[in-house]
């Protein structure tokens, strides 16, 4: 008999991270993963400065700062030097429109528009995936680990206070057991009226008895009840699709290659009131 507990400790999130990897690590052999950090110095000063996170082939931005457009390109340009013989591409997301057309600017190219919520701001993406920015990288500084000096973090987190980016999030996570067998989980993240569901998984021998299907009912229902409208998560070709469209969710988004050989689609769900 299947059983469901909601998880308030992570206690139970290495099993679902577990078997989740399990899973993908059938289709993602040989993406490149990690992180990499670059900074602009001139005299001792950093003008810009970046933490790359980068998995399934793509980059992302884990931390940013920069002093203009011109300290942007010419760290990008190293950047973009460095990976591109490493992942597909690199991804931008942001609420913040300044630094979107900043971006836009220098080579990346718009791809779409994540309408946000009376409560939550809409989301800008933006990638690069011919990786010919222009620019002069020469003073730009690669390193596996952060170089505490520069402060990138302090910088980062200043641009997030201004722009008004550390709103909290509240976990929320429910597992599954068939006796004392973990069957699957989900984790989801609640901002505002708006909630992601990160993480979901159900081990392939539990399959067929409606396990993915209780887990994320009862996780939007507890976000229903505090006020959730708008529902949103990541799913590769290889996972769930099809499961979660008949949930639901519909494809806003497809990011290809991601990881090589493979579609990534983002995939949204409105409650109606």
């Amino acid at each position: 008999m299947i059983t469901y507990i909601k998880d308030n400790e992570k206690e139970f999130e290495k099993d679902i991270y577990t078997h989740l990897r399990a899973h993908n690590g059938q289709f993602d052999k040989g993406a490149a993963f990690g992180e990499r950090y670059f900074y602009l110095v001139e005299d001792n000063e950093m003008l810009a400065g970046v933490k790359i996170g980068y998995s399934w082939s793509w980059g992302s931005f884990k931390q940013l700062y920069y002093k203009d457009v011109t300290a942007l390109q010419n760290l990008m340009c190293a950047v973009s030097n460095y990976f591109k013989d490493v992942v597909t591409g690199l991804k931008l997301y942001t609420v913040v429109e300044d630094r979107y057309n900043d971006f836009l600017k220098i080579g990346f190219e718009h791809k779409g528009i994540l309408k946000g919520t009376e409560r939550v701001r809409s989301s800008l993406y933006a990638t690069c995936e011919k990786f010919d920015i222009n620019g002069n990288p020469t003073n730009v500084v690669e390193s596996e680990k952060p170089i505490v000096e520069y402060k990138l973090e302090e910088f980062d987190k200043k641009f997030n206070e201004d722009n008004n980016l550390d709103s909290d999030s509240e976990r929320v996570s429910y597992v599954a057991f068939d006796g004392e067998v973990f069957a699957g989980g989900v984790v989801g993240f609640i901002e505002e009226d708006s909630m992601y569901i990160d993480l979901l998984v159900v081990r392939p021998e539990f399959k067929g008895n409606d396990i993915g299907t209780n887990l994320m009912s009862m996780i939007e229902e507890e976000a229903t009840q505090k006020g959730v409208k708008l529902f949103s998560l990541g799913t590769a070709e290889f996972q769930a699709r099809p499961f979660y469209e008949k949930l639901g969710y519909k494809v806003v988004m497809t990011l290809p290659n991601n990881p090589v050989g493979y579609e990534c689609y983002t995939m949204r769900k409105l409650k109606e009131d």
